[in-house]
């Protein structure tokens, strides 16, 4: 706004400037008709610039505002777990969607819930989703739920994402069936990180690299096999794992942005199921080929 105004004003100023040259010029045969002349352009500029700097400054607000309740309508509701539970105490059959993966869906769920995972929203399971009712989304924190609700809120659907983690839920309600995922010793030892010294060291030795995040540059070299777990639809991610050379030593790649550290831990869950021998994760992977 300040920027805008005082172009406005620097424009005002070649406009007087102008007016007082005009009026020197004419001041010898038409010094009356020029005196008039120039008051009548000088109101009207300064008319001009009142009503260009008001309607500026209207329009911009107008502008922002709308564009800011577009955005902030546009975000999906939450609920807490003891509202979503009276829910579901009143209506067994709320449509709550558990958008996990299959390895937690298969270790505890909440009674009732439907699955699908959120990479199969995605890519296109939304599609056959109600669009009469509410959809209620969990996952295992609420950062996955809420990545889809917000995106079932720009599909036109009426989304709620649980706001809180099953840990909290299993423990205060009776709506669960099960144990929660990846507490055992075995998922906490796949979740072991390991130096870009020793990544390098394995990698030459002809360790099989497996880069979880997004499909990245990483993929062109040597050894480097992508699998985004997260990102991949079921059926595409299965072609993904057969694709594999058979089960050997392998190290993840990862950084701690947009669920990568997560998606790594799963691919070396799935990895791990399938009798490859996971050495650790390896964060901030460009410092593997730093000096090559």
């Amino acid at each position: 706004m300040i920027q805008v105004s005082s172009v406005l004003v620097v424009a005002f100023g070649f406009v007087l400037g102008w007016i007082h040259a005009f009026w020197v010029r004419c001041r010898g045969i038409f010094a009356r008709r020029a005196k008039l002349l120039g008051a009548a352009l000088s109101s009207f500029s300064v008319l001009a610039l009142m009503g260009g700097t008001w309607f500026y400054h209207a329009s911009h607000s107008s502008w922002q505002a709308n564009f800011f309740a577009e955005v902030t309508s546009q975000d999906a509701r939450a609920v807490s777990g003891n509202k979503l539970a009276a829910l579901l105490e009143e209506d067994p059959a709320l449509f709550l969607i558990d958008v996990r993966e299959d390895e937690e869906r298969q270790r505890g769920f909440i009674p009732g819930s439907r699955h699908l995972r959120m990479a199969d929203i995605f890519a296109g399971g939304w599609k056959d989703f109600p669009r009469d009712q509410v959809l209620y989304l969990h996952c295992a924190t609420g950062t996955r739920s809420r990545a889809v609700a917000d995106f079932l809120k720009h599909q036109g659907f009426d989304a709620v994402y649980l706001d809180g983690s099953l840990e909290e839920w299993s423990r205060n309600g009776p709506l669960w069936e099960g144990e929660l995922a990846f507490q055992d010793a075995t998922s906490k030892q796949l979740q072991r990180r390991i130096k870009p010294e020793k990544a390098f060291e394995l990698w030459q030795q002809g360790v099989l690299l497996v880069d979880a995040r997004h499909e990245s540059w990483l993929n062109s070299w040597r050894g480097v096999f992508s699998l985004p777990t997260l990102d991949l639809p079921s059926e595409e991610l299965q072609e993904r794992l057969q694709e594999l050379p058979g089960p050997q030593p392998v190290i993840i790649l990862a950084d701690k942005t947009d669920l990568h550290d997560f998606s790594a831990f799963l691919a070396a869950v799935k990895l791990h199921a399938l009798g490859y021998e996971v050495k650790g994760t390896l964060f901030q992977p460009e410092k593997l080929f730093d000096g090559l």
